[in-house]
């Protein structure tokens, strides 16, 4: 059973190639961001447009790869290429709050 409660949530600022995979996100989390692949912790990505979210998770037996894409709209997304922990980025973008990712209106 999944269960994200007590996961750290890291937010990769910027535009994600959407044609990496497992592999490729693995490596950028621990090449780019200098953070464990291997943790607990849930590590999400965004395409240029902003109507795509990869969300890569590790739960001791293997990867999880989640994909989300709008129909309509957009997520408000931060720019730059770091990685930010989830409590930053809802005190600095408000309406991200409870990972609810403040879709933009089309």
């Amino acid at each position: 059973m999944l269960n994200f409660i007590a996961s750290p949530v890291y937010l990769a600022c910027g535009a994600t190639d959407m044609r990496k995979s497992i592999d490729g996100l693995a490596a950028m989390v621990q090449e780019q961001f200098g953070l464990n692949p291997f943790s607990l912790a849930l590590f999400v990505f965004c395409n240029r447009r902003r109507d795509k979210l990869k969300i890569l998770h590790w739960d001791h037996a293997g990867f999880w790869l989640y994909y989300r894409r709008l129909e309509r709209g957009s997520f408000q997304w931060p720019a730059g290429g770091t990685a930010l922990p989830i409590p930053y980025y809802t005190k600095h973008y408000p309406l991200c709050s409870n990972l609810d990712f403040g879709y933009s209106r089309y």
